[in-house]
């Protein structure tokens, strides 16, 4: 009994951390072979993008055999090719990774992601996430 109570009160926990933080996930544990969707909220950003609503890019790629910023999409400040955020209203701005991680990102058959990295920028790139995001994935 003791076992599920402390169970449950650590699920609230984690949960509570995670509507104060300015990136949460859907589904709160990200897995590679399903969509995932990113939530930025820039109310909660204390550095450049503080209570942005303009239009907002990320900068993104994984995290592959402990190496970061594999299969980036794009460049930086081309916004034809890097991702564009929809904005939600109320400063909460949405990146959907869809159908899964592999195809986004376009990853080979055989590569595992364990994180997601991430900048968002404004369109300029002049006004950016410090420091970088790094989101868990897993199996």
């Amino acid at each position: 009994m003791l076992k599920t109570r402390l169970l449950i009160f650590s699920v609230f926990l984690a949960f509570n951390a995670l509507s104060a933080q300015m990136v949460t996930t859907s589904p709160a544990l990200p897995v590679s072979g399903a969509a995932i969707s990113i939530f930025y909220d820039t109310s909660k950003d204390v550095g450049d993008l503080h209570n942005y609503t303009g239009d907002l890019y990320v900068h993104t790629g994984v995290t592959i055999n402990g190496t970061t910023w594999q299969h980036v999409i794009g460049t930086w400040g081309n916004n034809t090719s890097q991702p564009r955020l929809k904005y939600l209203g109320n400063h909460l701005y949405e990146l959907d990774i869809v159908p899964d991680l592999k195809t986004f990102y376009s990853m080979g058959a055989s590569e595992v992601a364990t994180q997601i990295c991430l900048v968002f920028r404004n369109p300029a790139g002049t006004m950016q996430t410090r420091p970088d995001i790094f989101l868990d994935v897993f199996a």
